[in-house]
C-alpha cells in the first residue's frame, strides 16, 4: 500500500492574526515593521473555520502560499505538524526584497529556500553604472573631438615638452 503524502498549494495563507506568529529570520524580512499588522479573515487569509477544515482533512506535509506583502514561515503543531510558507509578492513596489521558494519535495523530506532578488538599489546603481560606462565608451568613438583631446592628453603624459621619451626612474 502506498502511502499518500499531501503538499498544500493555495493562494491565500492559513489563517493567522498577523505576521508575528512567523518565524523572524533573514530570509522573511526579520527587521518588518509592518509585521504585526493585522488580517482581515476572508480577505487577506483562509477564515478559522476554512483552515481547520482543510487541515484536518488533507494533513498536509507542508503548505506553501501567497497574497501578501511579506514572506513567512510558520511551525504549526496543531491539528498536524507541518510548516507554512508564505512567499511574499514578486515586485520591489512592495518591498526592497522580492523572493521566490525554491523546494524539493522527496516521500522523506520536504527541503525549501528562500531566493532573493538584489536590492532594488543595487540594481539602479548598477544600471546607472553601465549607462555612465556605455557613455563614455560612445563619446570617445563616435566624437572626432573628444577623441583628439584624449590622445593628446595621452601623449603629453607620457613625452616631455622636448619631445623626447621620459624615462621612469627608480
Amino acid at each position: 500500500m502506498r502511502v499518500f503524502y499531501a503538499n498544500m498549494y493555495d493562494f491565500f495563507n492559513h489563517h493567522r492574526l498577523n505576521d508575528d506568529e512567523c518565524l523572524r529570520d533573514k530570509d522573511f524580512d526579520r527587521d518588518d515593521p509592518h509585521r504585526n499588522e493585522p488580517y482581515r479573515p476572508t480577505w487577506e487569509s483562509l477564515s478559522k473555520k476554512s483552515t481547520e477544515f482543510l487541515l484536518h482533512e488533507l494533513e498536509p506535509r507542508a503548505v506553501f502560499n501567497g497574497h501578501t506583502h511579506r514572506g513567512c514561515k510558520k511551525r504549526w503543531t496543531h491539528p498536524v505538524e507541518f510548516w507554512e510558507y508564505t512567499v511574499n509578492s514578486f515586485s520591489w513596489r512592495n518591498g526592497d526584497r522580492p523572493s521566490f521558494l525554491l523546494a524539493t519535495i522527496s516521500d522523506k523530506d520536504v527541503l525549501v529556500n528562500v531566493c532573493h532578488l538584489p536590492n532594488e538599489s543595487t540594481v539602479l546603481l548598477l544600471y546607472f553604472l553601465a549607462a555612465a560606462i556605455l557613455a563614455v565608451w560612445l563619446l570617445l568613438k563616435f566624437v572626432p573631438f573628444t577623441k583628439s583631446l584624449y590622445v593628446r592628453a595621452r601623449r603629453t603624459r607620457f613625452h616631455s615638452p622636448t619631445g623626447d621619451k621620459l624615462l621612469k626612474t627608480g
